[in-house]
């Protein structure tokens, strides 16, 4: 009888614990997060601030504009010559 009720006691004991360690590292997790995103927005912040190099990235989307619109005629230069 008391061994039976020892087991019991074990067994509801592991029953409880094993779901709330689950729920610990969930909260971890969100902690976590929560600094990086924290810590993102900061970054964020900081660049917004110095706004240096907005030019820079204007020219390079145009760079990339101009490029992929010379990739887009090469390609249709190469399918014409590859079916004529």
């Amino acid at each position: 009888m008391y061994s039976l009720m020892v087991t019991r006691f074990l067994t509801s004991a592991l029953v409880t614990s094993v779901p709330q360690s689950p729920a610990i590292v969930v909260e971890m997790n969100n902690k976590q997060r929560r600094i990086g995103n924290s810590t993102r927005i900061k970054e964020g912040k900081r660049k917004k601030e110095k706004k240096e190099g907005g030019g820079k990235r204007r020219e390079e989307k145009e760079w990339w504009k101009r490029n992929e619109a010379i990739h887009q005629v090469w390609v249709n230069s190469v399918c014409c010559n590859a079916r004529g």
